[in-house]
């Protein structure tokens, strides 16, 4: 009898040794690699013109975003270093009759804000289901176009710690989205709906113990054919480290990718030329159409693989619409500095892949006139096409004021 019990006694210790060594030696690797989130939005829109104070009203809606680690080299690899893309789609209702409802989707980068918590900078298109017009809806003075850009900026907080097995986490966030046309047709005071929202979000996984490769799991679910023989100590390791909370973003691309060589990575500056066109209206009441040139060059400093670029530069404006007063031609003789704009430029561009996203601010050193502010910024994405072309859209604006959109194209030399 003692010594069935003596062997039992062994038995046990033996198993909780094995475990224990498990627990000590088995590392395990946990990445976030994907967030599906949706949420209810609340806010207003908000007249930023004496035109449009009869269209202040309350908004509601529902915002839907995906978000993805980036399959490409990133910072030093730490948490709070990442910088995650995705896309963004909204639905509002604008709360009246005369503005209707408001449709918006675009690309999304959204650089991290501490180990949680991040930024959002998008760019997209955006659909108004009512617009200004003379006869049928002339209490619109805010947008002249059903379809226009849509700019979505904010802030998302994430609230407290996954709520069930399955990866399901609340949330908060407060922003802007916006929508404007540019000018391509007037009016074109924009439309601005500053929110707060709350909703639910949940994200997907990749999980490898030791050297083995990574899988796509979830490590708060008990699954065995995701991570055989090792789900139920896949589950409780996570919970008793917090392996899901802290984990950081990696794309399932990068495992094994080896890093660039050092030559490859302190890149030389690089020179741009490039060439757009922009379309503008100035007045309400003359629906006359300018087309507008741009040349300019980009000296740009990559800093890393991925990251701003910082760049300073030149533009040159060729601005038809400095030629024309209302109804009519200021001056029957025209040469080429009554619409010529020549300024230096210094900004950044970060690339995320092919995509791009532009940020730049100008300063005129000749201008026709005082019409426009003596500074301007500039703000778009950018689509690398070859090795060498980008496809570039930009928008022109002095401060609040848009100047125009451009569409065009730069060469790297």
């Amino acid at each position: 009898m003692n010594g069935r019990r003596l062997v039992i006694l062994a038995s046990v210790v033996l198993l909780f040794s094995r475990l224990a060594a498990q627990d000590s030696t088995a590392k395990l690797n946990v990445y976030k690699t994907s967030e599906w989130s949706a949420q209810l939005m609340g806010g207003y829109l908000i007249p930023h013109h004496s035109d449009m104070m009869a269209m202040y009203r309350h908004a509601t809606g529902i915002n839907v975003k995906y978000r993805s680690a980036i399959n490409q080299p990133n910072g030093q690899g730490a948490n709070i270093d990442k910088i995650t893309y995705g896309y963004t789609f909204n639905l509002l209702n604008l709360g009246s009759e005369v503005a209707g409802y408001a449709i918006g989707a675009g690309g999304v980068v959204m650089p991290q804000s501490g180990r949680y918590n991040y930024w959002i900078l998008g760019m997209g298109i955006g659909y108004l289901t009512k617009r200004y017009d003379e006869f049928t809806n002339p209490r619109n003075p805010a947008i002249g176009s059903h379809l226009n850009g849509m700019m979505h900026l904010g802030y998302h907080l994430d609230a407290g710690r996954y709520l069930n097995e399955q990866g399901w986490k609340m949330y908060a966030e407060a922003g802007l989205v916006h929508f404007s046309n540019a000018n391509w047709r007037q009016p074109n005071f924009g439309v601005n709906i500053p929110y707060l929202s709350i909703g639910a979000k949940r994200t997907l996984f990749l999980a490898g113990i030791n050297n083995k490769p990574p899988q796509y799991v979830n490590p708060l679910r008990c699954k065995s054919q995701e991570i055989p023989r090792n789900s139920k100590w896949l589950q409780g390791y996570s919970h008793r480290h917090s392996i899901a909370k802290l984990a950081s973003w990696k794309h399932i691309k990068q495992f094994g990718a080896s890093s660039p060589p050092l030559k490859l990575r302190l890149q030389s500056p690089q020179h741009l030329l490039g060439f757009r066109l922009g379309r503008r209206q100035v007045e309400l009441d003359q629906r006359r159409t300018f087309v507008n040139a741009v040349l300019e060059y980009n000296c740009e400093f990559p800093r890393a693989l991925l990251g701003p670029r910082f760049r300073v530069g030149a533009n040159v404006f060729f601005d038809n619409s400095y030629m024309y007063s209302k109804f009519g031609l200021k001056s029957d003789a025209i040469s080429l500095n009554d619409f010529t704009e020549v300024a230096i430029t210094a900004g950044s561009r970060w690339e995320y892949g092919k995509w791009g996203f532009i940020a730049d601010a100008g300063l005129y050193l000749f201008r026709p006139d005082d019409t426009k502010r003596r500074y301007y910024e500039g703000i778009g994405v950018s689509y690398k096409a070859t090795q060498r072309i980008y496809l570039i859209a930009r928008l022109k604006a002095h401060l609040s004021s848009a100047d125009y959109m451009e569409w065009g194209v730069s060469y790297r030399l």
